[in-house]
């Protein structure tokens, strides 16, 4: 339990997990996506606004930990980059409705 306290800490790793359960986005869409989203995706209290230098931290920290994987296209200009959850967090994300 505790390791999926640590997995789950910080206050955008739900919103972008419940973004990607859908499919692998491109960062501008995972953005306004979670921008766009209501409480179904887990937002933080407050309503509070997702800077782009947030994200990418996020993202970076949830690549760390397992949960997210990043894919650079080759040969695109500029480069296209999109995200994906792994294994890991699909299981982490099965387990978590399982527990409802």
């Amino acid at each position: 339990m505790a390791e999926t306290g640590r997995l789950l800490a910080g206050q955008w790793v739900v919103p972008v997990l419940a973004a990607l359960s859908h499919g692998p986005l491109r960062y501008n869409v995972l953005a306004d996506r979670i921008r766009a989203a209501g409480p179904e995706y887990g937002l933080p209290a407050g309503n509070p606004v997702l800077h782009n230098r947030t994200l990418t931290g996020t993202l970076r920290t949830m690549e760390a930990r397992g949960l997210v994987s990043r894919h650079v296209r080759a040969g695109s200009v500029p480069p296209e980059v999109s995200y994906a959850l792994t294994e890991d967090a699909q299981r982490l994300i099965a387990a978590m409705r399982t527990a409802r």
